[in-house]
């Protein structure tokens, strides 16, 4: 895509105009040979063994080229750029990639009107939820749960599946913060999910100042930098469960009802 569309754009350098980019899906019976008179290999189209394909499609309405021109793009080392500006390599390679996916390319063109290329690729099947994805448990006693994160869109994203699991969550992005908030009310809320590297505080400091206002709150690490977490230090603060990022919705909602639970799974990563 990036090569079809940067030569889009050198046939329109000298005089402007529109890059036109579009994605569409149709079975196999639409696809009819007169609609791509240049397409390169249809081979297995006619082998029928797929019925659904993708059509990418990129416009412009640059230079164009005239049909000699047209027949030799797909050519190794063809090029209509001065010495120095192409190797003749670009639509070459774009063929090849294509073709090894089991699609194929066309083109259509004419001088002064632009040039419009056509991929066409297999679409791929259709991949049914994992297990874990379906298995989640539901959650029924919406439990409330401070979520901490100083990255503004991991806390968003956090936000988002805590609420689609049921749970009623408060996001925080400053550990400082998050721990006023607590102290000011600390039976608000039923668990806390921290992460560990944040400014000022990191998670286990975090945690050890919130179970010094009170003892037996529930508390989950999720991190990015499992290797270099000190699980003694984690063990010492408190914590009940660690999870490594990226995590699932799946094992996030795990691991807050074994911490709500009272039966942590530490690092499930590496069980000490």
């Amino acid at each position: 895509l990036t090569n079809l569309c940067a030569n889009a754009l050198y046939a329109m350098k000298e005089t402007g105009g529109l890059l036109e980019v579009t994605l569409s899906s149709f079975t196999l019976g639409a696809l009819h040979r007169h609609e791509f008179p240049n397409l390169v290999t249809v081979d297995y189209l006619r082998a029928g063994t797929r019925s659904r394909f993708v059509r990418l499609s990129v416009r412009d309405t640059g230079c164009g080229m005239d049909a000699d021109t047209l027949q030799r793009i797909f050519e190794p080392f063809f090029t209509t750029k001065p010495s120095g500006e192409g190797t003749g390599m670009g639509l070459p390679v774009v063929h090849g990639i294509v073709t090894s996916l089991g699609g194929a390319i066309s083109a259509e063109s004419q001088p002064g009107k632009g040039t419009t290329f056509h991929v066409v690729l297999p679409l791929a099947p259709e991949i049914p939820p994992s297990p874990s994805a379906t298995a989640a448990p539901a959650v029924t006693n919406g439990a409330r749960i401070l979520f901490v994160d100083d990255d503004i869109t991991v806390a968003t994203l956090g936000e988002r599946i805590l609420l689609s699991a049921g749970y009623r969550p408060t996001v925080s992005t400053n550990s400082r913060q998050a721990l006023d908030l607590f102290a000011r009310e600390p039976a608000a809320f039923d668990l806390v999910i921290t992460d560990q590297v944040m400014p000022e505080m990191s998670g286990i400091e975090l945690s050890k100042a919130l179970l010094e206002i009170r003892p037996n709150l529930p508390i989950l690490l999720c991190t990015g930098f499992t290797s270099n977490l000190n699980l003694e230090d984690a063990r010492a603060s408190g914590i009940r469960e660690i999870v490594a990022k990226p995590v699932e919705r799946y094992e996030l909602v795990m691991a807050i009802e074994r911490a709500l639970q009272c039966q942590p799974e530490l690092n499930p990563l590496n069980p000490a």
